[in-house]
């Protein structure tokens, strides 16, 4: 019983970020925000055991990295060169 519930609440988190990163950027197509959502889930999975970003849940991945990159996407994609000087993790730092 306690692992269908936790597969609903991981269902219903990932449904959160969908809807989150929708609202944040409508442009990006069902396969982007599948994949972004995906990268959240890895992502939080191997910060436990590695401490890749500090931060303590999927949430504050989506709302501290994720959607930060997301609102940098329609500035930057004006410029023909951009320069990605990492910030870990896979997260973009400009």
């Amino acid at each position: 019983m306690s692992k269908q519930v936790d597969h609903i609440k991981k269902k219903q988190e990932k449904d959160d970020w969908h809807t989150l990163i929708r609202q944040m950027s409508p442009g990006l197509d069902d396969q982007v925000v599948e994949r972004l959502c995906h990268y959240v889930t890895r992502l939080e999975a191997w910060n436990r055991v590695h401490n890749l970003t500090g931060l303590d849940s999927a949430h504050d991945i989506v709302t501290q990295l994720v959607m930060p990159s997301i609102a940098l996407q329609s500035t930057l994609s004006k410029y023909a060169c951009v320069l990605d000087l990492g910030t870990g993790a896979g997260i973009p730092g400009v």
